[in-house]
């Protein structure tokens, strides 16, 4: 690259927690130090779970490690070390959207869906007005156009008053079971995580668990269960 940094070595390290320490740094250091002699001016980017492996390698090589806050209990596993500094910003930790230790899913474009504002109430309101209303009007137009047009405007101006049009935004990774209160509550567990609220983190945590569990049980009786005694022409 016509750069400062000529090449980009990028290495991607997983150290079992009993792996013997001497043989990783080893393979880390003399690897980096073949590609460093080809290519001296070559920016470095390793990362991974290190777990207790020893920072030995920064000896060998001018690293910067760049994760500064604890990503499992009060340790730091989990690190990117790098000798471009500059290039990168400072890692944001999240909450796990599992129990696994692995970081999520960076979100993509949102999906934006229309729908009307349907409530009970609010039915019995729109049928009640279309029940009274005065269609005199529409039997003295003398075209079918005009009829038309004149129903059609009166229904969706009903429609618009009484049902409005709300938006819902959707992730597109979302799962199918996903629900608007159970994306809220993730929204309050990782809020508490950010703000280091270590016991009101762990609370929101099992509550979106647990709802997590009821919603995917939910939505398989619903969408999947009956499929098992269904006519398969009807999958």
């Amino acid at each position: 690259m016509p750069r400062e940094v000529t090449h980009l070595l990028i290495g991607s390290v997983y150290h079992p927690p009993k792996a013997n320490n001497f043989e990783m740094s080893e393979y880390l250091n003399s690897t980096m130090d073949i590609i460093t002699r080809s290519h001296p001016n070559a920016g470095i980017l390793l990362l991974g779970d290190f777990n207790q492996l020893p920072e030995c390698h920064q000896k060998f090589s001018p690293l910067h490690q760049l994760v500064t806050r604890a990503t499992r209990g009060s340790s730091v596993l989990d690190k990117v070390f790098t000798n471009v500094p500059t290039w990168y910003q400072i890692p944001v930790l999240l909450p796990a959207v599992t129990r696994s230790d692995d970081p999520p899913r960076p979100p993509k474009n949102p999906k934006v869906t229309y729908r009307r504002l349907l409530t009970p109430n609010r039915q019995a309101l729109l049928f009640h007005h279309l029940s009274h209303f005065n269609w005199t009007p529409l039997f003295h137009m003398s075209t079918c156009e005009e009829m038309v047009n004149f129903f059609y405007s009166t229904i969706l101006q009903l429609l618009d008053f009484y049902t409005p049009l709300t938006r819902k935004s959707t992730n597109n990774l979302d799962k199918p079971w996903v629900t608007t209160e159970f994306r809220h509550l993730v929204k309050q567990r990782q809020r508490a995580f950010l703000g280091s609220q270590t016991e009101h983190y762990r609370k929101l945590r099992n509550k979106v668990q647990r709802m997590a569990a009821t919603l995917r049980k939910r939505f398989y009786t619903r969408k999947i269960e009956y499929l098992h005694s269904a006519d398969p022409h009807f999958w």
